[in-house]
């Protein structure tokens, strides 16, 4: 009698050439990047006395912290009219944000900048 033989399939080696590593690498590179968008958490809220605008000021949750600096990390102003925004600018210490002047024609933001409230 002859005796039966099993074989399995023996796999081999994937070889990446420089091209495709590269390939490799950027789309790993991507997918880790794709979930880490950060978020900037709503910090203080200014609504214009006529409800039409809406001054925003966000936090940044992760900004860098020390003892004795009172929390003011990054962020952003952003004033927003009737559901849209409008402006958008970068700060490093919006935590210091603590009075608005609302205007006919801007909302100041006290020690900040002044924001136009006009369609331009």
């Amino acid at each position: 009698m002859r005796a039966s033989v099993i074989s399995t399939p023996t796999m081999k080696p994937l070889l990446l050439n420089d091209n495709m590593l590269i390939k490799s690498l950027m789309a790993l590179i991507l997918l880790s990047m794709s979930g880490c968008r950060k978020e900037y958490k709503e910090y203080m809220v200014f609504d214009s006395p006529d409800k039409l605008f809406r001054l925003v000021v966000t936090m940044d949750p992760d900004s860098f912290a020390v003892p004795g600096d009172g929390g003011h990390g990054s962020g952003y102003l952003e004033l927003w009219r009737n559901g849209l925004k409008v402006h958008s600018s970068k700060h490093s210490d919006v935590g210091l944000v603590e009075k608005v002047i609302w205007t006919e024609s801007e909302v100041i933001v006290v020690g900040y900048e002044a924001l136009s409230l006009l369609e331009e």
